[in-house]
């Protein structure tokens, strides 16, 4: 049992062991084949223990990913709406710039300015904060006045 046990340790150390005692042995080699017979049991149920591991771990992880699958796929579809939030945010930035562009080269009266920037300042209103439409008939002109101004 001892020297079974010498042969598994320089087996898994890759060394080539002599016995100390020749005697031990009975010379025929019958002692090295049980060994030999022995070790490749031992490294066969352990592979056999380490397959079966193995098939173990990939049934885990295959759980774990059924289970991750819906997740991740809604993560893939926040990103992709993120990406396009971004190009639209990048589009609105673009088109900012170029109505600022565009409407620098517009000269408008400064009384025409003032409608655009308020409209609702020419605009009269009631006592109950509804708008007066006869009274407010010559606001509502100047207003498509300042538009007219800005074709």
């Amino acid at each position: 049992l001892i020297s079974w046990e010498d042969e598994k340790y320089y087996s898994a150390m890759g060394e080539r062991h002599m016995p100390v005692n020749p005697a031990a042995s009975s010379g025929d080699g019958k002692d090295k084949n049980a060994v030999d017979a022995m070790s490749v049991n031992d490294l066969f149920n352990t592979l056999q223990s380490l397959d079966e591991e193995l098939e173990k771990m990939e049934s885990w992880i295959q759980d774990r990913a059924t289970m991750i699958k819906p997740i991740t796929d809604e993560c893939h579809g926040i990103e992709e709406e993120n990406r396009m939030l971004e190009q639209q945010w990048v589009s609105y930035e673009t088109l900012g710039a170029e109505l600022k562009r565009l409407l620098a080269g517009i000269v408008v009266p400064p009384a025409l300015m003032k409608v655009l920037n308020n409209p609702g300042s020419v605009i009269v209103y009631d006592r109950s904060g509804a708008v007066d439409i006869r009274r407010s008939e010559d606001g509502v002109e100047l207003i498509h006045q300042s538009g007219q101004a800005l074709k």
